[in-house]
Parts: C-alpha cells; sequence; structure tokens
C-alpha cells in the first residue's frame, strides 16, 4: 500500500483512546456502504479485526431500496431499533441495544466511507453520540467544511480532499485508517480486495502504487476471489487494465452490486430480511467454510441475473425526454427498486441515445423527486450550480433530489446548462 503521512494531530487522541477502547473489548460497530466498495471494506476490516485477536464487532450497511444512502433518517432509526446489524460469528441479525448489553459497555462505531451526512447535521451527531462511545468517521468523496460538536468523540478523516484527483476508494482510506489506528498492515490478500474497489469506483490509477494494485490482480491469490472466475483464465488479463477491468467489473464487482441494488426490495424479504449484501461479508468471513464459496457465488450470480431482468424493465417503462443536452429519464412507478436501479438505467440511455450526460429520477418516499446521474467530468460541478437540486458523489457518477413542487423549475434549469 502507498505509504501515508501520519494523520493530523488532533486525530491522536481520539485514535489512542479508540485503541483502548477495542483492547478492553468494548465491541465495534462498523457501518458500511452497501455497494461493492462498501461490502469490501468491510470484508478487509473483518480481516483486519481477526488478525489483530479482536473478536467483538459487528455490521451495519444500509438497505438501498428502503434506507437510501448513508446515514438517513430511515436508516438510523432501523439501526437504534430493529435488529438489523451483522454478526459476522453467528451470521445472524442483532439489535444496537443487545450488543451494549451483551457487552455491558456502550459501543465504538466506525464508518467506513460515509460521513458527509455526519458533517452537515450536528442533531444526527448527537443521537449517534448519545448510542456510541465514539465516532470515526471515513469518506473517499469531495466533502464540506464540517462542524463537529465533541471532537474528543469524533473524528472526521477524508484522505481525498488532500488530492486534487480522487486517490481513494472508501475501502482503501477506512484500511489506511483502521491501519494507522491499530499500526498494523494489511496483508495481500486484503490488498486484493482494496484493488477491486479501485476498479469499482472507477478510482484514478495514474498515481502511486494504485495502478500496481489493481494490475496484481490478473494473478488473484484469494480463493474466495478466484471463485468468481471459474470458468475464466485470469492470465489472459496480465498488464492489460481494460481486460483487467472488464473481467473484474462481469464477473464480480457486478456480481457484489447486484445484491446491494436489490437490497430492500420487497420481493426478497426473507432472506437477511432483504439485507442481500451481507452475503458479501458472510463470503469474505475467514472463519467461514470455505467450501460453501463456490455455492456463494452462484447465489450472487443469480440475483444478478434478477437484477439484469428488473433493469431492462425498468428501463422499458421509463419515460424519456431532452432537456438541451440532458437525457432525462422517470422511472415507472411501478418499479420496485428505483434506488437500486436508476444509475444503471442512466448510463444504459447514455449508450442507448447520442447524449453525453443523463438523469434518472423516481417519485421518492419524501414525496419528492431522487435519482442518479452520469456524465462527464464537470457533470456534478453544473448541477450544484442549480440551488433546487441536492447533489453530492462523483463528478461522473452522483445522486440528487429536489422537491416535487420544484419539477418544471428544475427541468428549465439544466435546459439552460
Amino acid at each position: 500500500m502507498p505509504k501515508k503521512e501520519p494523520l493530523k494531530m488532533s486525530k491522536k487522541r481520539i485514535f489512542k483512546d479508540f485503541l483502548k477502547e477495542a483492547k478492553q473489548h468494548r465491541p465495534i460497530v462498523f457501518y458500511t456502504d452497501n455497494d461493492c466498495d462498501g461490502m469490501l471494506a468491510g470484508s478487509v476490516l473483518m480481516s483486519m479485526c481477526y488478525r489483530l485477536g479482536i473478536k467483538d464487532f459487528f455490521f451495519f450497511s444500509p438497505l438501498r431500496n428502503a434506507h437510501g444512502y448513508g446515514f438517513t433518517d430511515l436508516a438510523l432509526n432501523d439501526l437504534l431499533s430493529q435488529p438489523c446489524i451483522f454478526n459476522p460469528k453467528t451470521n445472524q441479525l442483532v439489535r444496537l441495544d443487545c450488543i451494549k448489553n451483551q457487552f455491558q459497555k456502550t459501543p465504538l462505531l466506525f464508518s467506513a466511507d460515509l460521513g458527509a451526512d455526519l458533517a452537515a447535521n450536528t442533531k444526527l451527531q448527537e443521537i449517534l453520540l448519545e448510542r456510541f462511545e465514539q465516532c470515526i468517521i471515513t469518506d473517499h468523496h469531495k466533502s464540506f467544511e464540517v462542524d463537529w460538536i465533541d471532537k474528543n468523540k469524533i473524528a472526521y478523516i477524508n484522505l481525498n480532499d488532500e488530492k486534487d484527483a480522487n486517490y481513494y476508494s472508501g475501502a482503501f482510506t477506512s484500511a489506511l485508517v483502521f491501519s494507522q489506528i491499530f499500526q498494523i498492515q494489511t496483508t495481500p490478500l486484503e490488498k486484493e480486495l482494496i484493488a477491486i474497489t479501485l476498479l469499482s469506483d472507477r478510482i484514478d490509477l495514474d498515481h502511486g502504487d494504485n495502478l500496481d494494485m489493481v494490475l496484481n490482480l490478473a494473478p488473484v491469490k484469494h480463493e474466495r476471489i478466484q471463485c468468481f472466475f471459474k470458468d475464466k483464465d485470469l492470465s489472459l488479463a496480465q498488464d492489460d487494465l481494460d481486460e483487467i477491468s472488464n473481467l473484474y467489473g462481469f464477473n464480480c464487482i457486478n456480481y457484489i452490486n447486484a445484491l446491494s441494488r436489490l437490497s430492500g426490495a420487497r420481493e426478497f424479504k426473507g432472506c437477511y430480511n432483504s439485507y442481500l449484501h451481507y452475503l458479501v461479508l458472510k463470503h469474505f468471513n475467514p472463519i467461514s467454510d470455505p467450501r460453501l464459496s463456490v455455492f456463494n457465488v452462484k447465489e450472487f450470480k443469480r440475483y444478478n441475473d434478477i437484477k439484469k431482468k428488473m433493469v431492462k424493465e425498468s428501463e422499458e417503462n421509463a419515460q424519456i425526454f431532452s432537456c438541451n443536452k440532458i437525457l432525462v429519464a422517470i422511472l415507472d412507478e411501478s418499479c420496485s427498486i428505483k434506488v437500486g436501479v436508476s444509475g444503471l438505467v442512466a448510463d444504459r440511455f447514455l449508450k442507448k441515445y447520442p447524449f453525453n450526460r443523463s438523469l434518472c429520477i423516481y417519485r421518492d418516499n419524501k414525496d419528492g423527486y431522487s435519482g442518479s446521474a452520469r456524465g462527464d467530468g464537470t457533470f456534478l460541478s453544473q448541477i450544484k450550480t442549480i440551488p433546487l437540486i441536492q447533489a453530492g458523489g462523483h463528478e461522473e457518477a452522483f445522486g440528487l433530489s429536489f422537491a416535487k413542487e420544484d419539477f418544471k423549475k428544475v427541468m428549465k434549469s439544466l435546459q439552460a446548462l
């Protein structure tokens, strides 16, 4: 892994306290995104915990179609009150208060790659500090100035704010921070998981050691990654970045992201109560039976096939029109995985029609519009010039929302871009 300058002195006290509490068996709850980057971040952190001898750790990752992205009100309500936290030792879902009661200690919170919601909401910080002893928040999206209510209890680290390029994935960021807290190096197998997230998040590969990490995926050593390529010859991809990207996109990244895109959909109740993406943590859990790995990947493929069918149906039923040079698609109300497929539909329309930018939107559960955008390198910056739209993510791929009553004004503003 690239060498990283030590983090600022202001972080060192909370890191020291976090380390002390973890060594004294205070449980850790990892809050991760539900996509490939977030799930492999969780898998890397899980591997590091086992190597450190940390046994008391859990995971929460929101349901894309039920909770939305990040620290939303809906996700937080479930985190604080429902059996939705994944215990990797038992593959069961538990409640936060049960964790506290079991250990007789308030847990620590480590957020892998989710921070923007916290940065913007001091009330949310207060709620978390009532339930967690300390919070370490990492992120890799471009952020804004933050105002923390208690810097002795919350630390925020965004390594990409120090770079011109989007250099770190979420898994990369959280692993670097965790390794600095516990003074531990990542293993070659953990680096392979991180390298996949560099591909999945379209991270800049032209600087530092990022490119080498990805090229090293051609002769992959991790047995549970090899399961995704049972009938593929990875040696054909050696030293060919495009070939490696294609192989991992179609045979690994898309499979993992399919679980995320279907999570929270009403059709899948009963399978971890729709927390499908926890299957990724189960698959990469070092203590789980390796003989189940091939079966796990077959399950991933099955859900990916379901996802492809639902994306195709969503695309066919969408209403589309143009706003100057931007293609706008509105998903039909019957679509049950609007949040999960909106980005894919936006991307498919870009390939299907002669546009460089596209939006795919839908009526959300807050009586407004939400959706995803795909475009060129300045698309997010231009969308942010429209005050009526809230948007965040990467320049070429991001989420957005606006009020229902502003629909006509937003379309007029898009027309003027």
